[in-house]
């Protein structure tokens, strides 16, 4: 069956047992397929704080359903629906520590529950395999794994040191991979902060790697493969003086022609949010046309108080499709799954207002062309061990 759901979560919530059971009073849904719509993994609704569940928005109208839900527990931030559509993962932790991995049906069946903990962060092209990525101990470094779903094995993925796996291609055994650069950073002398400059690579079945971002003084992370395999949907973070500019980007498959589909934060400043930030990967339509984003917003230029967004982007450009997901009940602040099915769902290309701006080719990068605009790149400046181990934290956000 061909994939109808694509996921992007936005953060961890309150889950409950071992198996996610359907809504009390819930007709049966169709075990073979899951409902068409945006699905919200481990949302915390504001009249249920002490538990979560999994919703489905209609793009159409904004419509929300509450599909499952539990009373405690948390999901983790990170969660893939299977290629062929018919099977969600995702780690559900329980309120004495006890973590899992569950493989749900459309019914909203346990079929699988194994011991294990971490990012989900894809399937494998033939659908028997997990990735994912997570700490065996706090002090530790993320780890890269994959689980054979049928036996339960865990495979290390063999990265060089501050690498982790993100994305699989949908058909082929080709890896992306984030450089977590702790090394690298833009410095910010009038706040006296800084920004990582973390870097995306392919990595392809023997190991060997090839670069998908280009640009040393950029953040690059949250990659993601279209459902063809054709194209990568990632996040990206540039400085333009002190100020710090985040945009979506989609690239070919091998990095090449890299096109900023949209600028988070000339487009808040546009409708009057100071705050309009991504806050975990994408996802793609299964059609391929549009990427879905979970966003917070807020009037002012902080993330505390503000408020939760679903944002569809059409990939070829016009302005992006909002909505609110505070409004609807979601507590904000909160991140959560979310996933998108059904081509007619897809948001028309709306007329650009003053608040978008068209697609534009993103530069080669110039090192004294950057200078000139004020951003202060510095290649290989030590990072004192403290604050390694701060951006070593299981979200790469």
């Amino acid at each position: 069956m061909k994939n109808q759901c694509l996921i992007l979560v936005v953060g961890l919530v309150v889950v409950g047992a071992m198996r996610v059971h359907r809504v009390h009073g819930q007709p049966p849904t169709d075990a073979k397929s899951f409902q068409q719509g945006v699905y919200l993994i481990g949302a915390k609704a504001r009249d249920a704080p002490d538990g979560c569940g999994i919703a489905v928005v209609s793009p159409a109208d904004g419509k929300i359903e509450t599909v499952f839900r539990r009373d405690s527990g948390r999901i983790y931030p990170g969660g893939r629906f299977s290629h062929r559509g018919d099977k969600l993962a995702f780690c559900y932790e329980s309120d004495d520590g006890h973590a899992q991995i569950l493989v749900i049906d459309a019914a909203g069946d346990s079929l699988q529950a194994l011991d294990a903990q971490g990012m989900i962060t894809a399937w494998s092209p033939d659908d028997r395999k997990l990735a994912l990525y997570g700490q065996d101990r706090p002090d530790q470094p993320l780890q890269s794994f994959v689980i054979d779903l049928s036996s339960g094995k865990r495979t290390n993925v063999e990265l060089p040191a501050d690498y982790v796996a993100e994305d699989w291609h949908p058909r082929a055994a080709t890896r992306t991979a984030v450089y977590m650069n702790f090394r690298n950073q833009l410095y910010r002398e009038i706040k006296g902060d800084s920004y990582p400059t973390r870097q995306l690579d392919l990595v392809a079945e023997n190991g060997e790697r090839s670069p998908i971002s280009r640009n040393p003084s950029t953040d690059n992370i949250w990659s993601r493969f279209s459902p063809d395999g054709k194209r990568i949907a990632h996040y990206g973070r540039r400085l333009v003086g002190e100020k710090p500019l985040e945009y979506a980007v989609v690239c070919a498959a091998d990095g090449s022609r890299p096109v900023e589909i949209l600028n988070f934060t000339q487009y808040g400043q546009g409708v009057g949010l100071s705050w309009f930030r991504p806050t975990l990967p994408p996802a793609w339509s299964p059609d391929g046309s549009t990427l879905a984003w979970s966003v917070s917003t807020n009037a002012e230029a902080k993330a505390d108080g503000g408020e939760m967004e679903l944002v569809l982007i059409r990939v070829e450009g016009g302005a992006p499709k909002r909505i609110s997901l505070s409004d609807r009940g979601i507590q904000g602040g909160r991140r959560c799954g979310m996933a998108m099915t059904g081509a007619e769902q897809q948001p028309q290309a709306a007329k650009r207002t003053t608040a978008t701006r068209p697609s534009r080719r993103l530069p080669v990068y110039d090192e004294q062309r950057n200078t000139d605009r004020g951003a202060k790149w510095r290649g290989h400046r030590p990072v004192p061990a403290k604050q390694v181990g701060r951006r070593a934290a299981f979200s790469l956000g």
